[in-house]
């Protein structure tokens, strides 16, 4: 089933919010060990500007993938019904020929039927 765009961006949202706050706690215990002290706040804010990357970037990504899955085929007759040539049968219904059948006067639809007229 096709995902809706809506639905690509909230699993995009829903996915960086999580991430937001494992990256948040990730500055704090990282940074000082590369001798980058930062206040809580500027973790936040600087959290905040990756949140925004990473939301666009997961929502074009995901977007760019259901445009590839809905595109490819799976197979080389993927779309197309074939089915096997089979001889036709015909039963006592077939069609006739026009040169057998005569049109039906009293309708005036010149129904095709053979000998015999219909209603």
């Amino acid at each position: 089933m096709k995902q809706s765009r809506a639905m690509s961006l909230v699993e995009a949202i829903a996915n960086v919010a999580v991430g937001y706050g494992v990256a948040v706690v990730t500055q704090i215990l990282i940074f000082p060990v590369f001798g980058l002290h930062t206040t809580l706040a500027q973790n936040l804010k600087m959290g905040a500007v990756f949140t925004v990357v990473s939301i666009a970037r997961s929502y074009l990504l995901r977007r760019l993938f259901e445009v590839v899955r809905v595109r490819e085929p799976k197979s080389p007759n993927d779309g197309m019904k074939v089915t096997p040539a089979r001889p036709v049968k015909y039963t006592r219904f077939q069609r006739k020929e026009p040169s057998e059948c005569r049109a039906d006067k009293s309708i005036g639809t010149g129904s095709m039927v053979r000998g015999r007229k219909t209603n």
